[in-house]
């Protein structure tokens, strides 16, 4: 894996939505081991014959309960090897995208307290419109007055032009859940429960010079 900031594993975590989201899927996983020995195949030829529905529907159940299925509007998680692509956003505008939405320093580590997310969807909102207005074969990093104080080259892989069969399928997803992560917070804000959001690039990726010079905000 790259040592430059926007290819190493970043894992964005709204608490306390994830802990609670975690502990429900484990309940349900406990609970679907149990019943699952009531329909299980007993013997080889059994098994060549056609799923139950009720081994199906278990099958399903243990998959969206599983620690794998990352989605940002279910548990408030975002990762760059799971559910969004932070470096193809990065090669895009070329700026530090997660310092610009969060409007926070963040390398390599920060704990967001309080979580602002209307402040964030605010932010997202100027990388939806740019992306929007971006046409096949467009020149990058797209240049914008709100991003200019982010922008810092060698955090990740240059763009020189912005493909619409290459890129558009995996930008709109990649902007989609991190919108659904700011209205998973916002949903929160009427109980009152305070919201926090942890940014860690991970090691062993995370932590070697090419990443922590940026940490000392370094050009």
């Amino acid at each position: 894996m790259s040592n430059t900031v926007y290819q190493s594993l970043i894992e964005i975590i709204l608490y306390p939505v994830f802990v609670e989201v975690f502990e429900r899927h484990q309940a349900i996983q406990n609970e679907l081991s149990s019943v699952s020995r009531f329909y299980r195949t007993s013997s080889t030829r059994d098994a060549t014959k056609t799923k139950t529905q009720q081994q199906a529907l278990i099958e399903l159940f243990q998959v969206r309960a599983s620690r794998k299925y990352k989605v940002a509007r279910e548990n408030g998680y975002i990762g760059n090897y799971h559910n969004c692509v932070l470096e193809l956003l990065y090669g895009i505008f070329a700026a530090d995208i997660l310092k610009f939405i969060f409007d926070e320093d963040w390398i390599p580590e920060t704990t967001i307290d309080p979580f602002q997310p209307e402040r964030f969807l605010e932010r997202l909102s100027v990388l939806e419109l740019a992306a929007k207005k971006l046409k096949d074969r467009a020149k990058t990093p797209v240049q914008l007055p709100e991003t200019a104080s982010c922008v810092r080259f060698g955090m990740g892989p240059e763009l020189k032009c912005f493909s619409e069969d290459k890129h558009r399928a995996l930008l709109n997803y990649s902007l989609r859940e991190l919108r659904e992560f700011g209205e998973l917070a916002l949903s929160f804000q009427p109980t009152n429960e305070n919201l926090t959001v942890d940014i860690n690039l991970c090691p062993p990726y995370g932590h070697g010079p090419k990443i922590m010079r940026f940490a000392a905000r370094k050009t």
